[in-house]
């Protein structure tokens, strides 16, 4: 990407255009999907849609285009860590702490599978663009391949202190998938083969990752720190198994994350082949990244408490959830340079910023997140 790293834990207020939405005119907000705080957020697969999970053990599925809750699913014993979608939003999978992964389906009010197996808490679930095979990560220290045709484990691997905090299938391959763990290493396995990782990228770390996300060859993360202290981003190149870019600005934990691919910015449609990437903090801040820029790269900062929906058409590229309850989804300008709230599903006041979710390119929203 022909960037240099910036330092780790230098700050980058200099650079930063916080730009505070504007109280215009409101679209509709509408009542949130959960009664206690959404732990995830994702793509359905389809425009104008989110999908949620929550402590308060469901899955729901919203059309934030119209306003309302289209499916709630219940099942889950426990609070629910992840939710993740195919592509085409044919298979929807959540990860929870009752140690299972389930998987629903649209007009569907049961599961369709319910995988077991993990002896403690799913943290982080991973879906093939086929929607024919997931990988899930427990706190067990244990990874699962299973067939979503079937609900058979195709594969497991146990590999002690690898605590799993995050899962994400690399686009465009169909058997790689990038893993963080406690252990303040990110490896990348290669399902068919889980009897040892296909790679292992560490010793950069100060406090380990929390999410992550994949584009191309890069791999982005998102660091557990506070006060400050390790709460970066970590863009690793997996050609180089080397690190490119240390994203720093937070004050508290990176909790979710995303990359922002758009084919008009890539370098053989003529753009200037900018790699965007968003990120979501406990303090409630959402910020867009430049990726490949050689100063500090923070392009804008969104405090959601004072985020207000604009009215427009656009297709969200990016969902985050709160402590209330509340998701946002966010689109971004022509140019590329500036997030808006496309639309709000409100619970109360906005608190911590938790997970994010990417939304696919403008007038695509395939699920990337």
């Amino acid at each position: 990407m022909g960037c240099a790293p910036s330092t780790p834990n230098a700050r980058d207020v200099a650079y930063t255009m916080t730009r505070p939405v504007a109280p215009k005119a409101r679209a509709p907000t509408f009542p949130a999907a959960h009664t206690e705080m959404a732990n995830g957020v994702a793509s359905s697969g389809a425009a104008g849609e989110w999908l949620s999970c929550s402590e308060d053990k469901t899955v729901a599925l919203v059309d934030w285009a119209a306003g309302r809750v289209v499916h709630s699913w219940r099942g889950h014993q426990k609070g629910v860590h992840r939710v993740v979608a195919s592509p085409n939003g044919n298979v929807i999978l959540s990860g929870s702490r009752d140690t299972t992964v389930r998987v629903w389906r649209r007009g569907q009010a049961e599961a369709a599978l319910t995988l077991r197996g993990h002896e403690l808490s799913v943290m982080a679930v991973a879906v093939a663009e086929d929607g024919q095979q997931a990988l899930s990560g427990s706190r067990d220290c244990s990874l699962r391949h299973w067939d979503l045709a079937t609900g058979a484990t195709k594969g497991r691997c146990h590999l002690e202190q690898n605590v799993v905090t995050c899962l994400k299938w690399v686009p465009g391959e169909t058997s790689l998938v990038a893993q963080g763990s406690e252990d303040l290493r990110l490896r990348l396995w290669d399902v068919r083969t889980l009897s040892r990782p296909a790679a292992v990228l560490e010793n950069e770390y100060v406090y380990f990752p929390l999410c992550c996300d994949c584009s191309g060859p890069y791999v982005l993360t998102g660091s557990n720190g506070f006060n400050s202290v390790g709460c970066e981003l970590r863009l690793w190149d997996r050609r180089t198994l080397k690190q490119v870019h240390v994203l720093t600005g937070h004050d508290q934990a990176v909790t979710g994350c995303a990359l922002l691919p758009d084919t008009a910015l890539r370098p053989e449609t003529g753009g200037g082949g900018r790699l965007l990437a968003a990120s979501g903090c406990k303090d409630g801040e959402v910020r867009l990244w430049d990726g490949t820029a050689d100063e500090p790269p923070c392009m804008q900062v969104i405090t959601t408490a004072r985020s207000r929906p604009f009215p427009t058409d656009e297709r969200a590229r990016l969902y985050v959830s709160a402590a209330s309850g509340a998701i946002y989804a966010l689109g971004i300008d022509d140019d590329a340079t500036a997030l808006t709230a496309v639309a709000i599903g409100s619970g109360g006041t906005v608190g911590d910023a938790l997970a994010i979710g990417g939304g696919g390119t403008v007038g695509d929203a395939r699920a990337n997140g």
